[in-house]
């Protein structure tokens, strides 16, 4: 069974609501373990029942040394997106103001054990809720992530996208024409073999990456 039929059948959620709620990108290249589809299936249901979660995380420069420990977090989960078959989890932490520059955004395949459960209310031992409309209007979700290609961005230093120009020639031309690298792309020139595409984005590390990805097949 598909991850988004067993969230509609387990919490009775229609299309529009998944839509609404999780706004995630459900394609993939292979099969996930069952163990990683139980975790996101369980991470999405926390998202439709606007409710905080928490796990043990390992951070990125953290996951090759066998010497460093999990990092506890608690967070009101927002959105699961993907960005080149890997998946992420877009949240707040529950102890920060709830501003854009506040956003987290924490890989999935980084939570310890796939395992991540429920907060609750240490006052009143219920679950620790949150209004989801209000949270993704105060941090700009449904901006957000306009401009960028993948996830990640710097609030305070990408405000406004750049004009990006850039050439592709031979397979890499083909490519990219045929598969955008952003929805703002428009091919302003032909020639020959090459064709050079105009882009709306944030200068982010994750499109220097894209770029160099394509070597010598790509240029400014």
């Amino acid at each position: 069974m598909s991850l988004l039929e067993d969230l509609k059948q387990e919490h009775r959620l229609a299309n529009k609501d998944i839509k609404l709620l999780s706004a995630a990108v459900w394609s993939r290249s292979s099969e996930l373990q069952p163990e990683f589809l139980n975790m996101t299936t369980r991470l999405m249901g926390f998202i439709a029942k606007q409710q905080a979660c928490e796990f043990n995380y390992f951070k990125v420069n953290d996951r090759a040394d066998k010497s460093k420990t999990p990092t506890f977090v608690e967070v009101y989960p927002l959105q699961i997106r993907v960005f080149e078959s890997r998946y992420y989890l877009v949240a707040i932490r529950t102890d920060a103001t709830v501003t854009p520059e506040s956003i987290r955004i924490f890989p999935l395949d980084g939570i310890y054990r796939y395992r991540i459960d429920e907060s609750v209310n240490q006052d009143s031992g219920l679950p620790n809720n949150f209004d989801w409309h209000e949270v993704s209007k105060l941090v700009e979700l449904n901006d957000y992530f306009t401009h960028c290609i993948g996830l990640y961005r710097d609030y305070n230093k990408h405000k406004s996208p750049s004009t990006i120009i850039r050439w592709f020639k031979d397979w890499a031309a083909s490519q990219v024409e045929a598969v955008p690298l952003h929805t703002s792309q428009t091919i302003v020139k032909r020639v020959g073999n090459a064709i050079c595409v105009k882009l709306c984005v944030y200068e982010t590390a994750e499109l220097t990456s894209i770029f160099k990805k394509y070597g010598e097949y790509s240029w400014e």
